[in-house]
């Protein structure tokens, strides 16, 4: 593609004007012209360099220019960025001085080649075909889906980077260099002295690119997994004697998790609309979609530590209420909201609850509607999700009985799931009433134990209520 086009962006101009006037010269950097160069959606992020020139100076005047807001990022080191609210979307322009003598002095110090090509911003606007500069062989490199480091120390400088090549080579689908595989691995242990927000920033950016599950397994054979998640590393083999993969399984259930939202059209047609607006829907800065997919890779994080043996086989006792509070305390490490912890802390610990509602032969918009209260709405929708995520990746093909169920539910929670709580069968008086019982703790136990039958099929009506609780109180003799 030829770089002369780049000239039409509004932003260029500013900048081509600006630099006549300030006198300096300036570079276009970065992941706005590699992804002019790749034909992707144009980024609304700049990474402008100036040779020869302050940028506090120029950045005042390039922000009035653009009408945005300025704001400094480093003073010390003379960074600055502009930030502006456009009906595309954020504009970021970040303004820095060059590091060295000239522009390919300060490409040496980029992460990668696709990273490190430069254009003049006078060179765009003069005559003739502008110069990609391209040291590193970028270009090539982009043509050929190939993801190099420009020297040996761009992971000493910032460990991050690790985290950074998995997501480049998600977002292009390109392929690290063995050399970079092999320097990641050597160098995996270093991330653990960057920040858990940058982490956790770049985590949720590889899931929110195609083929999330693929990219966890890259991460997870790089050594990069285990040292930002350290609960996952003897993954591979839990038991004594390494029965169960749980990595696999966890990778599969991300993977099935990702292609149910997808293929969610196929799935529930009729409310295609509403799931995938769930799913945009954002928590903090991060869209459900991915706080989604993350909880389906840590839905039997609970395992390891409650593995026993029963005989031959590996058994693993309440292993989602284990894994709920570790899950819960995965989310704080990340430094994710008080909010997402929650979700992420009730959707493992009840997404079971799907494979028991789909052993009730008659089901009921009373047993629907205790569901979604005991785990609210949106949590509900996410929970039987990911009971079907996690049943195609056991199986390895659907489960037509917990599909049909899971289907029935979630049209349930968009059509049918009342506003206001549904009337109780027996309330606290009823009870005290009809049965002669005094108020105290005895009717409180006699109504959470008709609510869970209520919740397991076993009582549907009033009647059936009665008789459910005159049983009960017999037996603990009561009445």
């Amino acid at each position: 593609m030829c770089l002369k086009a780049l000239h039409e962006d509004p932003i260029m101009r500013h900048l081509f004007f600006l630099s006549n006037k300030y006198r300096v010269g300036t570079y276009l950097v970065g992941g706005t012209l590699r992804d002019f160069l790749l034909r992707v959606p144009p980024r609304l992020d700049y990474d402008i360099v100036l040779v020869n020139g302050v940028a506090g100076g120029f950045s005042q005047a390039l922000s009035e220019a653009v009408g945005g807001s300025l704001f400094p990022l480093d003073r010390s080191a003379d960074i600055y960025r502009i930030v502006k609210k456009t009906g595309r979307g954020l504009v970021r322009i970040d303004i820095s001085p060059c590091r060295g003598r000239s522009i390919t002095d300060d490409l040496k110090l980029r992460d990668f080649s696709i990273n490190a090509m430069a254009v003049s911003v006078a060179d765009l606007f003069g005559s003739g075909n502008p110069e990609l500069i391209d040291p590193f062989g970028g270009r090539k490199d982009l043509e050929a889906g190939l993801l190099r480091v420009v020297t040996g120390h761009v992971f000493d400088d910032d460990p991050l980077r690790s985290l950074r090549a998995v997501r480049f080579a998600a977002r292009y689908d390109m392929r690290l260099e063995q050399g970079v595989k092999d320097l990641i691995r050597k160098r995996a242990v270093l991330i653990e002295r960057v920040s858990r927000e940058r982490i956790r920033d770049e985590l949720f950016m590889i899931l929110s690119c195609r083929s999330a599950a693929k990219s966890f397994r890259l991460l997870a054979d790089l050594n990069i997994l285990g040292n930002i998640l350290p609960e996952t590393r003897d993954w591979g083999k839990v038991g004594s004697l390494g029965e169960y993969d749980l990595m696999t399984h966890a990778i599969k259930t991300l993977n099935e998790a990702e292609s149910l939202i997808d293929g969610v059209s196929a799935l529930m047609p009729s409310i295609e609309e509403r799931i995938r607006e769930h799913f945009d829907e954002k928590m903090g800065n991060i869209a459900k979609r991915e706080l989604f997919l993350f909880t389906a890779f840590l839905h039997d994080i609970g395992k390891p530590a409650t593995v026993i043996y029963d005989g031959d086989r590996l058994r693993f006792l309440n292993h989602d209420l284990a894994g709920a509070w570790m899950a819960g305390e995965v989310a704080v490490g990340l430094r994710l909201s008080r909010k997402v912890q929650d979700m992420l802390h009730t959707v493992i610990r009840y997404h079971h609850r799907a494979f028991n509602l789909k052993r009730i032969k008659k089901m009921s918009n009373r047993i629907r509607d205790h569901f979604f209260r005991d785990l609210g709405a949106d949590n509900g929708v996410d929970a039987l999700l990911l009971a079907l995520s996690d049943a195609r990746a056991t199986r390895g093909c659907e489960d037509s009985k917990l599909a049909s169920l899971v289907k029935d539910m979630v049209l349930y929670r968009y059509s049918g799931f009342p506003l206001k709580k549904m009337k109780p069968l027996l309330n606290g008086r009823d009870v005290m009433e009809i049965f002669g019982i005094p108020q105290g703790e005895m009717i409180g136990r006699a109504l959470d134990v008709l609510a869970r039958a209520e919740v397991s099929g076993c009582v549907y009506t009033r009647e059936e209520a009665l008789e459910f609780l005159k049983g009960w109180f017999r037996r603990k003799g009561a009445c």
